[in-house]
C-alpha cells in the first residue's frame, strides 16, 4: 500500500517507494525467518498460545523484536526513512491524505506490537511454566541478523547524497 501511495506522488515519493522496496523485503523475509524459529519450537502458528519467547529462546525474541520496530518504522530503519520522505511529501501536496495514512500506520503498528509484546515477553508465573530448552545461536539467526544490520545501513546511506542519487536513478527508470 505505501509502495503505491508512492507511486502516486512522483518524484519524491517514487523514491520512497523504491526505498521501501528494498528496505521491506530484507526486513519481511528476517520476520519470517524468526516466525520459522517459532514455530520450530512450538509447532502451532497461534500467536496466542505463544508467550515469553525471550526467557528461553533470546536470540530469536531480540530479533524478532527488532525486526518488528524495523518494519513498523522505528529509527534507524531505511522504512522510517522511506515513509518519513512519503509522509512529507503528502503533507505537502495532500494533508487529508497524509494524515489518513499516518493514522493507519499507527493503527498498524500498535496491533503488531500487541500481538508482539503477548508472544516475547510472559510474566513470572508463565514463565515458570514454559518447558523448553534454552536455544543456540544457528544460521538462522546469523541470517536475520545480517539482514536487519542492512535495514539499518541502507537508513543512513540512503539519507547521504550518493544514496539519494542512487535510488533516484532507480526510481527515474520506473516511468
Amino acid at each position: 500500500g505505501l509502495i503505491a501511495f508512492g507511486l502516486a506522488v512522483p518524484p519524491i515519493g517514487t523514491i520512497a517507494a523504491v526505498m521501501h522496496m528494498a528496505g521491506h523485503t530484507l526486513v519481511k523475509s528476517s520476520l519470517f525467518f524468526g516466525a520459522g524459529e517459532i514455530l520450530l519450537r512450538h509447532k502451532t502458528t497461534h500467536a496466542e498460545r505463544i508467550r515469553g519467547i525471550l526467557s528461553y529462546a533470546p536470540y530469536t525474541g531480540v530479533l524478532f523484536l527488532l525486526g518488528i520496530l524495523a518494519i513498523i518504522a522505528m529509527p534507524p530503519s531505511v522504512l522510517f526513512v522511506s515513509e518519513f520522505s512519503l509522509i512529507a511529501v503528502l503533507i505537502q501536496s495532500h494533508v487529508w491524505l497524509a494524515i489518513i495514512l499516518l493514522a493507519a500506520l499507527g493503527l498498524i503498528a500498535f496491533s503488531m506490537l500487541r500481538l508482539t509484546v503477548g508472544m516475547l515477553f510472559a510474566d513470572r508465573a508463565e514463565t515458570a511454566k514454559i518447558d523448553q530448552p534454552k536455544e543456540r545461536w544457528n544460521l538462522t539467526h546469523t541470517v536475520m541478523s545480517t539482514q536487519l544490520l542492512l535495514v539499518a545501513i541502507m537508513a543512513v546511506w540512503f539519507s547521504t547524497g550518493a544514496g539519494q542519487r542512487f535510488v533516484s536513478a532507480i526510481a527515474s527508470n520506473l516511468f
